[in-house]
């Protein structure tokens, strides 16, 4: 049974239940309901107001009797507020002097929703267009049915729509040689899938962006299934979603205050103030949030502050201009949503081996002993149990971190060799006395098995996942601006043809810090038993038979992506239908042409925990910090030694700089040796790099036979080219084995492909 088909089967607790033989890969999913949803919602809001202002009183009354005219116009097509194709008409009944407000034909507005029905979207054409019109998969979620379902985010949204999916209905993981990565934990958001193949395009107002998708801002979602070039150009196939975000409102002032919380403990508040400074000419609005999401796996959090300042400015009849500053700060920790590899269960049915490092022998839970056990026998010696000599885990010092966090040992995992007498410290790593760990039969045998992994934890006995989050040290920051202008203008305005031009521009700015400590550096997340009977000192190991998580070097990245994007797009309608001669036949089309430029500077640089003061032990000369002996090899406890199964969740940990307790056997002395050593960041990789975009296109739609024939046609031409910094300047004697990172944020050496 398949990872995919597990997710489908029974309910939603099924798959934790169900038990596997191996050899079978299996990726436990913790459901959604595990992740956090909210129970009370609570809205507070005050209606729309008439304007109140003296100012509005008398020119309340020729602004009804201008919208009375425009609504008794609908009747007569030669002046129709929209016309046929649901389209904005740039209707030419308006008199010079009217201060009637233009509905333009890149604007769809809520006033044309009825509940949950939409009738037009932008995503087919780029114009305010008929849905009925568009041969395409294409559906409209309204604000009335954001509110009713009490959708949040793109996972609450997907939830109710067809051929979309969100982390309520897919899990987002991946498997590469054995190591399971959480994508759902990493990146909630972008854990999406559309006709179930790839995570939805994102664009905002039809422009691609980043940041997480919010409703507390949003008019309506578009939503296009299946690849739309006429929006997105590249991207993925699965299809995208298009934002509709409100605007500042001339005609009427509003506030509105939203409030809710859950059984997790998370809490979400929002307002929106719109105030009229200029009927139908200049208003101003702010939109606002806090949110911390609540998990049923703690500790964990995920608060998000949003502040968003809106202003619509129309100076004159025709023109109209839409400018925005939103401001994203996020933190977060969030659970894993996947259960661990499950190295317990294995451990358990192999008869509880423990090791005896300092006589090197093997004693299972019925008494029977085995060994001496050697690094050269060991494959063929150790039950599956036990875990081969392994460098990664061997070769660095082990930290022993508590259930409080702090560090109650740091030492050196394998013994030196007596006979190197100038291998000092932990860089000798070739005696034969070594600490070992638990195992798994497809990892000792991964020769033979390539294809197979091991199964992950299903007995919540050993680990509950409805209350522990095992990820708990992981965290992140994010913060992120987005800036954005928009100018639209009505060149042509007559009953037989229409012009209008619209430019835009939207800067989008995005930093993210990540501090990982499990499940990264090529290591799942995975619980191990601590089976060492004795310390390598041959004192008695204070944490024996006590599970812990464990992994690679603790690990930093700092990233970025920063997107400027313009658009250009010219809109033209030719109007036959009301010619009395054979130019009717000819019907009405619409024209439409786009410019597009997108310049992106993305990418990032990562770093791991490091040895960063010089100890007596070190190499000299020290050529390149990043060696084992220089990392650590973290251990965070997560039990007793009674049931050896998860009782609370891991501790994090220090952030560079931090200085801990070195303990290593000196062959110089022949004494074991405590010796301060302060970590730092170390330059492990990645650099930025640049992207421009360029794109043009056009399309024409023409409705003929009083609009049963409704053809488009569209072309689009994208040119793509990136780049990459250069390269970090390889560490040297000189540079204390650091790397130069001077040139990474500089261009030249690679060119553009």
């Amino acid at each position: 049974m398949s990872a995919a088909a597990a997710d489908s089967a029974g309910g939603p607790d099924s798959q934790y239940l169900s038990h596997y033989p191996a050899p079978l890969t299996r990726v436990a999913r913790l459901s959604r309901t595990h992740f956090g949803r909210p129970f009370l919602l609570l809205h507070t809001m005050k209606p729309p107001s008439p304007l109140r202002r003296p100012a509005a009183r008398w020119l309340l009354a020729p602004v009804l009797a201008a919208l009375a005219s425009a609504l008794s116009a609908q009747t007569a097509p030669a002046s129709a507020a929209v016309s046929g194709d649901g389209s904005a008409a740039l209707s030419s009944s308006a008199k010079s002097g009217d201060d009637v407000v233009q509905l333009s034909p890149f604007q769809v507005t809520e006033t044309q929703d009825r509940g949950y029905q939409a009738t037009t979207a932008m995503s087919g054409t780029r114009l305010n267009t008929k849905i009925e019109d568009l041969a395409a998969s294409l559906s409209v979620v309204t604000k009335q049915q954001i509110e009713d379902t009490a959708s949040v985010d793109i996972n609450d949204v997907f939830k109710y729509e067809v051929s979309t999916e969100g982390t309520s209905q897919w899990t987002n993981f991946s498997v590469d040689r054995g190591v399971v990565t959480d994508g759902v934990q990493s990146d909630p958001n972008g854990s999406t899938r559309m006709r179930g193949l790839t995570a939805a395009n994102i664009a905002l107002n039809g422009v691609s962006v980043s940041l997480p998708m919010d409703t507390y801002d949003v008019d309506a979602i578009e939503i296009s299934r299946g690849p739309n070039s006429t929006v997105f150009g590249l991207g993925n196939t699965g299809g995208g979603i298009n934002i509709i975000k409100g605007h500042a409102n001339t005609s009427r002032d509003v506030t509105s205050f939203t409030t809710r919380t859950d059984s997790y403990g998370g809490y979400r508040g929002t307002f929106d103030l719109n105030r009229v400074i200029i009927p139908n000419k200049l208003a101003v609005r702010t939109y606002g949030l806090y949110q911390d999401v609540g998990y049923v796996r703690k500790p964990s959090d995920d608060t998000t502050k949003r502040l968003e300042e809106a202003v619509t400015f129309r100076p004159f009849h025709n023109t109209s201009i839409y400018a925005s500053f939103e401001s994203y700060r996020n933190t977060n920790n969030r659970p894993n949503s996947l259960t661990p590899v499950d190295t317990i269960t294995p451990w358990i049915a192999s008869g509880k081996p423990t090791w005896d490092p300092i006589t090197q022998t093997v004693h299972l839970a019925d008494g029977t002993t085995i060994g001496p056990v050697t690094s050269s026998n060991e494959s063929s010696l150790l039950p599956y149990g036990l875990a081969v000599s392994n460098s990664a885990f061997q070769n660095s010092p082990s930290a022993y971190f508590n259930q409080d966090g702090s560090l109650g040992l740091f030492m050196i995992d394998r013994m030196p060799d007596t006979n190197v007498k100038n291998g000092l410290g932990p860089n000798n790593v070739k005696g034969t006395g070594r600490l070992l760990q638990s195992g798994l039969f497809y990892v000792r045998n991964s020769a033979k098995y390539p294809l197979f992994n091991s199964a992950e934890i299903t007995n919540q006995g050993l680990y509950d996942w409805t209350s522990v989050n095992l990820a708990a040290p992981n965290y992140q920051h994010t913060r992120g601006e987005t800036s954005q202008i928009q100018i639209e203008q009505i060149i042509l305005n007559s009953e037989r043809q229409s012009l209008a031009l619209q430019g835009a521009w939207l800067y989008e700015r995005i930093s993210t810090y990540n501090r990982r400590f499990l499940g990264t550096g090529g290591s799942s997340l995975a619980p191990y038993i601590d089976v060492n009977e004795k310390l390598l000192d041959g004192s008695p190991n204070p944490y024996f038979l006590r599970p812990y998580v464990g992994g690679a070097a603790p690990s930093t990245s700092l990233s970025r992506n920063n997107t400027e994007s313009y658009r250009a797009t010219l809109a033209y309608q030719l109007d036959l239908t009301h010619e009395k001669n054979f130019l009717r036949w000819f019907g009405r089309n619409r024209f439409t042409l786009f410019g597009e430029y997108r310049a992106n500077e993305g990418g990032g640089e990562s770093y791991q925990d490091v040895v960063s003061s010089t100890n007596a032990w070190m190499p000299n000369p020290l050529t390149n910090r990043k060696n084992a002996a220089l990392m650590t090899y973290p251990r965070y406890y997560v039990g007793d030694a009674n049931g050896q199964n998860v009782d609370y969740a891991p501790a994090r940990a220090n952030t560079p700089p931090y200085t801990y307790p070195l303990k290593y056997y000196s062959v110089a002395t022949g004494q074991w040796v405590t010796d301060p050593t302060t970590y730092g960041l170390f330059y492990d990789g990645s650099r930025p790099n640049r992207r421009l975009l360029s794109t043009t296109g056009a399309v024409w739609q023409g409705f003929f036979l009083h609009d049963r024939i409704v053809p488009l046609i569209g072309i689009r031409r994208d040119y793509n080219r990136s780049r990459d910094a250069n390269s970090a300047i390889n560490p040297t004697a000189a540079t204390n084995g650091y790397y130069d990172t001077t040139p990474i944020y500089t261009y030249g050496t690679n060119d553009w492909v």
